[in-house]
């Protein structure tokens, strides 16, 4: 049954990871590198429980998290410039997520656990600067991304509103959330700055360009 106070059950998950990389210097400056991972990843403790505030039960369905990740870079250096591009894949399964929200429609908080989630997170990052005399420099960064859930996850909401003995006390469904990008963050990034360095004097003029924030 459900409690709102006193010790919970015990959650017991085993984890670990694995990872290797390779970095080979061609000469004459140009470094590549490889790299990939995977990793049974516990739940956090702020995700794992239906509702802190009103129940100590955990969420259904609850397992480790498993991620892949994969990554390739590329350098190239010389006096007076440097670069670099680098490639990454991730994939994810069975990621746990809460939150918790005001429901106009039912007046009260709701809920909400969801778990079973897949998502993928995969892009390029370039880097570059260059001196183009003994006093002006110039670097340039730009990143894009792509961050996404890529299944319908399963969904459990609980209201604050409801006795915990009422039958619909739980509502789970399937919340259609494939194909939705990760939230707060931009997913493309582009950055240029030029700096002045002579006499004792420091000037740096940046500008950056955001796009794709969901």
């Amino acid at each position: 049954g459900l409690s709102s106070f006193g010790k919970s059950e015990t959650a017991r998950f085993l984890d670990g990871s694995v990872k290797g990389g390779l970095t080979y210097n061609l000469g004459a400056g140009n470094v590549i590198s490889i790299g990939a991972g995977y990793e049974m990843k516990t739940p956090t403790a702020n995700a794992v429980f239906v509702s802190p505030e009103m129940t100590n039960e955990f969420c259904a369905n609850l397992k480790n998290e498993k991620i892949f990740s994969s990554e390739f870079g590329y350098q190239f250096a010389t006096t007076w410039l440097k670069a670099n591009v680098n490639a990454y894949y991730s994939k994810l399964s069975d990621v746990t997520e809460w939150q918790n929200f005001f429901d106009d429609d039912i007046n009260s908080f709701s809920y909400v656990s969801m778990t079973g989630i897949k998502k993928e997170y995969y892009g390029v990052e370039l880097g570059i600067k260059a001196s183009l005399n003994s006093a002006w420099s110039i670097r340039a960064l730009a990143a894009i991304s792509e961050a996404k859930n890529t299944n319908n996850a399963r969904v459990r909401y609980m209201s604050s509103a409801k006795p915990i003995e009422d039958d619909n006390f739980y509502a789970e469904e399937t919340v259609l959330n494939k194909n939705m990008r990760e939230a707060g963050t931009p997913l493309s990034v582009y950055g240029v700055t030029l700096s002045y360095s002579a006499s004792g004097w420091f000037i740096d003029l940046s500008g950056n360009y955001y796009d794709r924030i969901y």
